[in-house]
């Protein structure tokens, strides 16, 4: 009986250790633990979770705020999906490499919505209060694919609001180029992206154009809607994104077709191939073109 007794304690042990080495691996699998801590926001009834990073903040200067917007995939309850998404990395890095004091969130959108509609009140309320607290004066917002609809959703509602901006394959149909003018804006979409089609921008760009405003649109060619979220957040196109800063100059950011190679592949803004461009708005090198 004795003997029974010790081996049932021994395997129950045994079954406590490794259930306890399960859940810590389980929970270093998100290395940001520690890093961003775990926030919530309330308003309007609706509670909203996010993670927050506090970046140099022993460095000299103002701070800025950045807040970024998840794909479709990340959405749940456990706030933790949004930060293993490959922007958050990229944009993280960028931030910490670059010296300069930031406080980066990354709300946790619920797995039945969006984030327009009651949640782009109560980001735009959250963002107030982070900005508030810490004096802030320059806002950056970017996202990804429903993020970047989230993006385009918060220019339009909340115009010169933000410093700049970063949609990547987003779809901005619907809404005021006049106010989205009022925010720099660069946006990446993808040649063969069938969920958010290059076609979303076609009209886009000239009325932002008409209205003032500065934006860039780089395409991705042969990426498809995954590729072009995982690979839009390069250094150099987050260099566009932080240089802007409040009382900057605006002015649409396109390259002249005489800065651009010969031999390069041209396209229309339907992503489709032109053989011999005529006058007018093309895309070369992934950048916008006036011929």
């Amino acid at each position: 009986m004795t003997k029974r007794l010790l081996l049932f304690i021994l395997l129950a042990t045994c079954c406590i250790a490794s259930y306890a080495a399960d859940a810590q691996n389980e929970q270093s699998t998100d290395k940001y633990d520690g890093v961003f801590s775990y926030e919530s926001h309330t308003y309007e009834g609706v509670t909203l979770p996010y993670r927050k990073a506090v970046l140099n903040a022993d460095k000299a200067g103002e701070p800025i705020l950045v807040t970024y917007l998840h794909e479709a995939p990340s959405r749940g309850t456990d706030n933790a999906p949004q930060l293993k998404e490959a922007a958050v990395d990229s944009i993280y890095t960028y931030l910490l490499q670059s010296g300069r004091p930031a406080i980066f969130i990354a709300p946790h959108c619920p797995t039945t919505t969006g984030w327009t509609g009651q949640l782009r009140r109560v980001i735009h309320h959250l963002q107030d209060e982070c900005a508030s607290i810490s004096n802030v004066k320059d806002k950056y917002i970017a996202g990804c694919s429903i993020g970047a609809n989230g993006v385009w959703c918060q220019l339009n509602f909340y115009p010169s609001y933000y410093t700049a901006a970063m949609a990547v394959a987003g779809d901005p149909s619907g809404y005021d180029a006049t106010e989205i003018a009022t925010t720099p804006v660069l946006t990446v979409m993808g040649t063969a992206d069938t969920v958010m089609p290059l076609v979303n921008v076609e009209n886009l760009i000239p009325a932002v154009q008409t209205a003032g405003g500065t934006i860039r649109l780089d395409v991705e060619d042969g990426s498809d809607h995954v590729t072009t979220c995982n690979r839009a957040y390069t250094r150099e196109r987050l260099d566009w994104l932080f240089s802007h800063s409040k009382g900057g100059t605006t002015g649409v950011a396109t390259v002249k077709a005489s800065q651009i190679a010969t031999d390069s592949p041209v396209y229309d803004l339907n992503g489709r191939r032109v053989s011999h461009p005529g006058h007018g708005y093309y895309i070369e090198n992934g950048k916008i073109v006036i011929r």
